[in-house]
Parts: structure tokens; C-alpha cells; sequence
């Protein structure tokens, strides 16, 4: 007799023998005829098709290519360039997938992380590389190296050379691609880094410490123009960092500018940073539109002036016109490293500061005539490739990997195509 338990016993034993009909995912990959290729900095080259298997650049060339698939003429007339680069930027922990997610809509296809507060950077760059989640291509230097007390709770602390060369040697295990120094390091603990990152092949980025003069720090990328004005430590000195910055000594200028050229520094000025603490400092502040993507929790406690943590009310005490005035002169300041012929990197400080997704331009009055080649440069290891889109120099060509951004007007015509992509391919 069939009872309902052998019923139901069938039923579920069907149920897990049974094995759906396998699917056939469509291979990736795009193909753009019609389409302007332009390598930043070098050329461009219209009336190109490009065809993209998988993850490759497979073919460029010029003219139609035959046969044509229906959907070859999709972006004609559309202008083909290389991802932007993020070279200064802080994840935040809780929503770190959004952020690869803001960059990759605003056309940054790599980023240079700035410091890992939470240990998530390895975890996050593995399943970016395994293409478990979408993300831009990750550079990353670990925890950031301070001295005691921190600038930042999350550092770890160095105090000697001893410390210098274990802390080095961990992050460089766990895969760092540089290392990040903040300002309370000691003279000792910095030269023990620097020697510990030359042995490991790796650079070392960040501010000057205290203790160092700028022309002995010899670091290979200075960010925020640090080292130029005293480091405010207090709230009183970061009065009297606010009035060095608005009467910049002359002479100290060209020092900075020439001890940069001369010891072949880098430079990330996150000029956006200084227009991010004017607009903050502003009666009625307002974030970008790009801002608004992000949790409430940046505008509500990171970046506001009553919030909880009051992270930037130091720094913006002073009026918004005064700080204007900084921003003109750490644009003049950039204006000189450039034509010193001083490497300059483009990063934003973001979120750290409120200028999350501002496209990576300088202003029209910085005089720095910034050209996109100047955000291909790769950060990463002594011995690899500076440039940061490899495929790109001196030009396009098969086999490389396909981290390329579409748009439909001339990216050197109008500034706004900056802020609008057609098609962002990591």
C-alpha cells in the first residue's frame, strides 16, 4: 500500500536528485566600433574599433571591422580613454562594496587606499581580483605607521628601528604595495622605515613627521603639500597653520619646490581637500550631489561641524573666505611643483573630507594645466611599471586588460564629460 510517508519520502528524495538545466552564461566582453581612442598625454586615433573578450583587449584597429556583430555601431561617434585613478582615498569599513561602487560610476577604474583603519582592505582587494564583487583595481599600504601618541587611533606605533623593520615586514607579507607614515614618528623610527621598505621593494608615502625637516625625510610621496607649514598638533596651532598658509614666506616656497625637484618627490596635494574645508567652513555648507549617495552617517556625524565627533571644526574655525585664500595659495604652490617638473598625483582625501566622487581636476585657476597622462602614473612597488595603465603606452594594443571608460564628448573639450560616462569597463 503507498502511504503518504513513502509518498512525501519520493517526492523529497526527487527533489534532491533533481538537478536544473545548466545555463549558459553569455560570454563578457563589449565591441565598439566607430569610436575615438584617446591616449592621455599622447594621441588619439579616430574611425578605431576595439573588441573586448572576457577581460582582454583582443583587437584595435582601424576602420570597420568584418564581420560586424548587430550591435557594432552602438557607441560610434563615442570617445574610448583609460579608467581614472584614485590616488588618494579612504574606504569606509561599513559601506566599503558602495564606495568601489561610486568609483566605478564615476569612471575611476584604480585606487590608492590611504590607510586601512579595520583590516578589511586584503579581504576586500582578494574578492575584487577573484571578481566576486565589482570594484576598481586596488593599491594598498596597510595600517598606517605613526608614533606615540597617533594621529590616528587605528595606527600602529613605531618607536625605533626595530619596530620599523617587524611592522614593515608584516605588511609587505600581507601584500602592501607601499607604506603610509603619519607625523608623530620619530626621526629614528623614520629612517628605520624607510631602510625596512627598501629592502621589501616598496615605497613610502605620507606626511612629515614632526621631528623631521621636510629636505630630511625623503619621503617618495608627500601628500597635502605637508612639510611646507608647521603640522597643527593643537588648536592653537592650527590657528597659527591657517596664518602660515595665507602668508606664505617666499623663500620657503622656493625651498619646498626645489628640495621636491631635486630629490625626484611626488606630490598628492588633495587640492579638493582644501576646497572641501572652504565650503565646509561656509554659512549654509552643502554638499555635491555625489555626496548624497553616501549614508547619512557622513553627513550627519563625519562631516558636520555638531556632530558627535567634530572631526573638521578645528580646521575650519576660521571664515570661509579666509580659507579660500589658503586654497589659492596651495594652488599656487601646486602651480610651482609643475613647472619645477614635479611629479603630481590627483587624489580627493574622500570620504575623509567631503569631497566624495568630485571629479580629480585642478581648478581652472590653479595654473597647473593638468592633463589626464597625469593620473595614469601607477603607485606600487620600486621595480614595476610606473605607468598606471600599461596597455595605454605608448598606445592601445591587444591582450592587456580592459579598464576603459565610454563617454560621447571630447574629454579635453569639456570638463563636464567627467562627470558623465556612457560606459565604465574595469
Amino acid at each position: 500500500m503507498d502511504s503518504p510517508f513513502r509518498r512525501i519520502s519520493r517526492l523529497l528524495f526527487a527533489l534532491l536528485a533533481y538537478r536544473p538545466p545548466r545555463t549558459e552564461v553569455p560570454p563578457q566582453g563589449a565591441f565598439l566600433a566607430g569610436v575615438t581612442v584617446v591616449n592621455p598625454g599622447l594621441d588619439r586615433r579616430t574611425d578605431q574599433t576595439l573588441v573586448v573578450s572576457g577581460d582582454r583587449i583582443t583587437s584595435l584597429s582601424a576602420g570597420p571591422a568584418a564581420p560586424d556583430p548587430p550591435d557594432a555601431g552602438r557607441y560610434r561617434g563615442a570617445y574610448v580613454l583609460p579608467g581614472l585613478i584614485e590616488k588618494h582615498i579612504h574606504f569606509p569599513p561599513p559601506e566599503r562594496e558602495l564606495a568601489h561602487l561610486l568609483l566605478l560610476a564615476h569612471g575611476v577604474t584604480s585606487a590608492r587606499g590611504a590607510g586601512d583603519a579595520d583590516g578589511t582592505t586584503w579581504p576586500a582587494r582578494r574578492r575584487i581580483r577573484a571578481g566576486r564583487i565589482p570594484g576598481p583595481r586596488l593599491f594598498v599600504c596597510g595600517p598606517v605607521l605613526d608614533g606615540e601618541p597617533p594621529y590616528l587611533p587605528t595606527s600602529w606605533i613605531i618607536r625605533d628601528a626595530a619596530e620599523a623593520e617587524a611592522a614593515v615586514n608584516v605588511v609587505a607579507d600581507l601584500g602592501a604595495d607601499f607604506i603610509k607614515v603619519h607625523h608623530k614618528l620619530s626621526a629614528e623610527a623614520l629612517a628605520g622605515i624607510r631602510a625596512a621598505a627598501e629592502r621589501r621593494g616598496l615605497r613610502v608615502a605620507g606626511h612629515i613627521p614632526m621631528a623631521v625637516r621636510f629636505e630630511d625625510a625623503r619621503l617618495w610621496d608627500v601628500q597635502h603639500l605637508d612639510g611646507l607649514v608647521p603640522y597643527a598638533h593643537s588648536a592653537e596651532a592650527i590657528r597659527a597653520a591657517h596664518c602660515a598658509w595665507r602668508c606664505l614666506n617666499p623663500d620657503r616656497v622656493d625651498a619646498y619646490v626645489r628640495t621636491s625637484a631635486e630629490q625626484g618627490l611626488v606630490h598628492t596635494p588633495t587640492l579638493a581637500s582644501f576646497q572641501a574645508f572652504a565650503r565646509l567652513a561656509a554659512p549654509a555648507p552643502a554638499l555635491t550631489a555625489a555626496a548624497q549617495w553616501l549614508p547619512r552617517y557622513y553627513r550627519d556625524v563625519v562631516w558636520s561641524l555638531d556632530g558627535a565627533l567634530r572631526m573638521f571644526a578645528p580646521f575650519v574655525q576660521e571664515p570661509s573666505e579666509a580659507l579660500w585664500q589658503e586654497v589659492e595659495q596651495a594652488q599656487m604652490v601646486v602651480a610651482r611643483l609643475h613647472r619645477a617638473g614635479v611629479r603630481l598625483h590627483l587624489g580627493t582625501d574622500a570620504p575623509g573630507s567631503p569631497t566624495w566622487c568630485r571629479a580629480p581636476a585642478c581648478t581652472k585657476n590653479c595654473g597647473c594645466s593638468w592633463a589626464p597622462a597625469s593620473a595614469r602614473r601607477r603607485p606600487g612597488r620600486r621595480g614595476r611599471a610606473r605607468l598606471a595603465l600599461r596597455w595605454a603606452c605608448p598606445a592601445w594594443a591587444p591582450s592587456p586588460r580592459a579598464r576603459q571608460l565610454t563617454c560621447w564628448c571630447s574629454p579635453r573639450t569639456r570638463r563636464a564629460t567627467w562627470a558623465r560616462w556612457e560606459a565604465c569597463a574595469r
